[in-house]
């Protein structure tokens, strides 16, 4: 279950905090990896297969999670009832060929949690994990038309506070 307490226990949190495999490099993009290890998402590419490490594996890819979610929509506006994962690329990123939504492993490509109209996700430009409006976070890739999809916690998923 998805609690504003557990999201908050995050914010401020950097990837060194958060990755025990040592995959925390500030030069690299670390949305999908904080989802992840929040979330406990270890299927696909992970820190641990990148860097070694003892700790508990977490996905480094966004379109890979994308696709692990079993219910995903566009969100038009912001999000008001939402509890899940939240994606936020290009229009055109998000394709749907018989009835099936993938996201394509395109470079502007972002995720994070949703709590009603409330998203908490990695910034790489602060090296921490925060939290912000919908509306802010459709705004995350300028110079392109943006597109908002909710997806639900993948089945193996769960969501736990920051320790």
């Amino acid at each position: 279950m998805i609690t504003q307490v557990a999201l908050d226990s995050w914010v401020g949190k950097t990837i060194s905090d958060i990755c025990p495999n040592g995959y925390d490099s500030t030069s690299l993009n670390h949305c999908a990896h904080f989802v992840s290890h929040a979330a406990n998402l270890s299927f696909g590419y992970t820190c641990k297969m990148q860097a070694g490490g003892t700790g508990e594996a977490a996905n480094l890819r966004v379109h890979e999670v994308f696709a692990q979610c079993t219910t995903k929509q566009e969100i038009p506006q912001t999000g008001p009832g939402l509890s899940g994962i939240i994606f936020v690329s290009g229009q055109g990123s998000f394709v749907t060929r018989g009835g099936t939504t993938k996201l394509s492993n395109v470079p502007k490509k972002h995720i994070g949690f949703i709590l009603n109209s409330t998203v908490w996700h990695y910034s790489n430009s602060r090296n921490k994990v925060i939290k912000q409006t919908t509306t802010a976070f459709r705004r995350h890739y300028s110079g392109q038309t943006n597109a908002l999809w909710f997806g639900s916690m993948p089945v193996s998923g769960r969501l736990e506070s920051a320790s």
